[in-house]
């Protein structure tokens, strides 16, 4: 479920690029999938081993700041720059690799543990 939604969030996003004129409706589809990006980096990163962002996480870090910069340089009635054009050719291939990575979370099997931490679990009293 949680991914669905993630990808139901970029999919509205990638929506309100092709579909929607700027204004509040394109400006809120646009930050709340931004939030829902930075946080789903935050909440990989604190569950992971390595507390540090990697380059897995770098579509997505991209696709937020891409949205932020969207949300600022756009978010006007009137935004018709130069900035709001360029947004508006990038920003679909970035919605649609990012809805792709998520696609391929949903799909990717559960990792095999080795039998030595399966031991060591076993030993700690976290299998039981």
């Amino acid at each position: 479920p949680y991914l669905a939604c993630q990808m139901g969030v970029k999919a509205l996003a990638l929506f309100a690029v092709f579909l929607l004129p700027q204004g509040p409706a394109h400006t809120a589809l646009v930050l709340a999938s931004a939030t829902a990006a930075v946080i789903d980096v935050v909440l990989r990163v604190a569950v992971s081993r390595r507390k540090v962002p990697t380059g897995k996480h770098g579509t997505d870090i991209f696709l937020a700041a891409l949205l932020l910069v969207d949300a600022a340089a756009c978010g006007g009635e009137s935004a018709t720059g130069k900035a709001c054009r360029a947004l508006r050719m990038v920003l679909p291939f970035a919605l649609l690799v990012s809805i792709g990575g998520n696609a391929m979370r949903i799909s990717k099997e559960p990792s095999r543990r080795s039998a030595g931490e399966l031991e060591h679990e076993c030993e700690a009293g976290i299998g039981e």
